[in-house]
């Protein structure tokens, strides 16, 4: 599999921290048969555009996946690779805010229960995309569903899948609004709960996180019932 890492940089900053996790991943990507491409955005300062930007590269590239990055995120070994396999169009995990006490951004399904797959993945209503999994697939029923959106960005065509918009009374980030568009048109988005993921702030302080190691505390669920998530212990998302 070809799977293109895409890190908007909008800093022009990136941490020493995620280069390293990226190396190693590398390694672990080859041993297994795949090509990993790592692709930078630096200095942008409208993140819609940044990554629209970057969807174009991959559109115009040979990849499958394209895996959603963001500078300032570290994740355990194999965690790219493990989700770029996943059989779903949208897939990631969810890393914390920078903040305490802990808080994910992230929307659940208005279920009173909500259970993994046999691939131990949740369904979920809205990921971030800093660290996330997005099929080629996907883009084309983009292109297909929501057609004209077309732009100039010196000289060459780039579509726009990503946009901040007020819509409805609600303000919609980037990535929550091309969440709401993907599952407006059926599609659905995943959460691979068993993957902790740590954000890092300026200082450097890191703020590490597993969201399914919260979601149960949250829960006290007892031994053997840590699939299952009811609605009530759920927190609000973004």
């Amino acid at each position: 599999m070809k799977i293109f890492v895409a890190i908007p940089v909008y800093d022009g900053k990136l941490q020493a921290q995620t280069v390293k996790c990226l190396l190693s991943e590398t390694t672990i990507a080859n041993g297994n048969g795949d090509d990993l491409r790592v692709n930078f955005m630096p200095s942008c300062s409208v993140p819609a555009h940044g990554r629209n930007q970057l969807v174009q590269h991959f559109m115009d590239s040979d990849c499958d996946k394209l895996f959603f990055l963001d500078s300032d995120i570290t994740f355990p070994l194999g965690a790219i690779v493990k989700l770029a396999h996943q059989n779903a169009d949208v897939v990631g995990g969810c890393y914390r805010l920078k903040e305490n006490p802990e808080r994910y951004p992230i929307d659940w399904l208005e279920k009173e229960e909500l259970w993994a797959d046999k691939n131990g993945l949740l369904e979920v209503k809205m990921l971030p995309t800093g660290f996330l999994c997005i099929s080629r697939n996907a883009f084309e029923m983009f292109k297909k569903q929501y057609p004209g959106r077309e732009y100039d960005h010196q000289g060459h065509e780039v579509f726009c899948y990503f946009q901040m918009i007020f819509q409805n009374g609600n303000i919609y980030s980037e990535d929550t609004y091309f969440c709401k568009e993907w599952k407006d048109m059926g599609g659905k988005i995943y959460l691979d709960p068993e993957i902790g993921l740590t954000h890092w702030d300026v200082n450097p302080t890191s703020f590490a996180g597993h969201i399914g190691n919260w979601l149960k505390n949250r829960n006290h669920q007892p031994k053997g019932q840590t699939n299952v998530i009811p609605q009530e212990c759920l927190p609000q998302g973004l």
